[in-house]
């Protein structure tokens, strides 16, 4: 609790310093990621979390449901792209059960058999336990053989029932959370583990959420990775009606530190990754690039990088390769952070005009020109 909660900054610089050399210990110096594609079938959901900007109602304008067709395409450009991993995740839709969960994996499967499939949430999976009547070890049993290659440790928020109330009183409690992620290590998947912090939660409610995830990783040892998610209040109810704002870099950073130490050498090489929640906050990704590279954290995910292609349509990707040293991690921060600002404006003009899909792509080129011509020398398309 009082590693969240400090506020002196000389100790908190000690936070972050002891916190780096945990990270040069296990990980090194080397910055890596994995070329992956964000796919989220339909955002109809039934739960009202007040965090969240991306559910919908089936009434709302913004709501869809991708068809076969469509999903085959974007699997189709990922792998045309590079993509090695589908990360695969969806509202909570009232009408989806066990069997149309399994389709999509069997789907993307059919297309791209090399892909390996890190799919459905605990929420997801707990919907399909209701729908279906079955525990969640039959489900992942099920999945598996439609397949599933590993579980997304996300719908954790803050794993304390106290703030879960208070933020969505409909999720699936803490106790459930742990007992999904159980039962995807012991059918022997692998999952993630993920925090949501700088909302409303209090110092001991993220320190409680640590205790739960260290002891699930005593238990199991079955979490790959730890990835922290600070709180973005655009189009979310506690931001519009709660005034909840987005905390500081520097904030972000020392709790970064703090999630760091609190793990210590659990996850070993894999301790840490440094993401944005969605592409779509394109507004904080320039400065969230510079600081994903920053320590304590030791790598920047892939994950979200690849899943920019799927706000703005234009596919890319990047490929620098191994990264080492200090210079050279810096090259990739400015590699990202130029291409998160072109996402960001791409995303904003394809919202708000209806000129032909050709006329974003030659957008596109026009600014990684610009940008090379600048000297940011690790960016391709």
């Amino acid at each position: 609790t009082a590693l969240f909660s400090e506020t002196r900054p000389e100790v908190i610089e000690e936070m972050r310093l002891a916190a780096d050399e945990l990270r040069a210990e296990l990980a090194g110096e080397r910055a890596t990621f994995v070329v992956n594609r964000n796919i989220n079938f339909t955002n109809i959901c039934v739960v009202g979390c007040a965090f969240c900007g991306f559910g919908q109602g089936k009434r709302s304008p913004d709501a869809y449901e991708s068809t076969e067709e469509e999903f085959v395409g974007r699997v189709n450009e990922a792998v045309e792209f590079g993509a090695t991993e589908l990360c695969m995740q969806g509202g909570i839709h009232p009408d989806l059960d066990l069997e149309a969960y399994g389709g999509w994996l069997k789907l993307a499967k059919q297309t791209a058999p090399q892909l390996h499939l890190h799919a459905y949430s605990p929420m997801e999976i707990n919907h399909m336990c209701e729908t279906s009547g079955l525990e969640p070890d039959a489900v992942f049993e099920y999945l598996i053989e439609c397949g599933l290659g590993s579980t997304p440790g996300t719908a954790a928020e803050v794993l304390d029932d106290g703030v879960r109330q208070r933020i969505s009183p409909n999720k699936l409690p803490a106790e459930r959370w742990v007992e999904i992620i159980e039962a995807s290590h012991r059918a022997g998947l692998r999952s993630t583990s993920t925090v949501m912090f700088g909302h409303i939660e209090e110092p001991r409610e993220l320190a409680r959420h640590m205790e739960v995830i260290r002891g699930l990783q005593e238990r199991t040892g079955g979490i790959t990775e730890f990835v922290p998610l600070s709180f973005i209040p655009f189009n979310t109810l506690l931001g519009r009606t709660h005034g909840v704002e987005e905390i500081s870099i520097e904030e972000n950073l020392k709790h970064t530190a703090a999630f760091r130490l609190a793990l210590g050498r659990l996850l070993q090489d894999e301790a840490l990754r440094r993401r944005s929640p969605t592409p779509a906050d394109g507004r904080q990704w320039a400065d969230r690039a510079r600081c994903t590279l920053c320590p304590p954290a030791s790598r920047i995910e892939g994950r979200t990088l690849a899943a920019l292609e799927g706000v703005v349509g234009t596919g890319r990707v990047i490929d620098p390769g191994p990264v080492t040293g200090s210079e050279d991690v810096g090259v990739l921060a400015a590699a990202a952070s130029g291409l998160v600002a072109i996402v960001f404006l791409l995303g904003f003009i394809r919202r708000h005009t209806y000129a032909p899909f050709v006329v974003y792509r030659l957008i596109v080129a026009a600014l990684v020109l610009l940008i090379l011509a600048t000297g940011i020398r690790e960016a391709s398309f």
